[in-house]
């Protein structure tokens, strides 16, 4: 997702799935070494929308972990 990109979500306040602007993202990615051979990985992705009907604002919470 860009700043500024218009994607259909559910809004909180709305109760319904209506437009919302991406009004910033912030990506996280790290990772852990179990041993000098074996490495875990994951990411979380933090994005604020903006409803384009009420306006209220919510934060969305993406992730990925690689033993998953």
């Amino acid at each position: 997702m860009e700043i500024g990109e218009i994607i259909k979500e559910r809004c909180n306040s709305c109760g319904t799935s209506v437009n919302h602007e991406v009004k910033t993202v912030l990506k996280r990615v790290d990772r852990d070494y179990c041993s000098p051979e074996y490495e875990i990985r994951w990411v979380d992705v933090y994005t604020v929308l903006q409803c384009n009907g009420c306006e209220s604002v919510k934060i969305k919470h993406e992730d990925w972990f690689s033993e998953d």
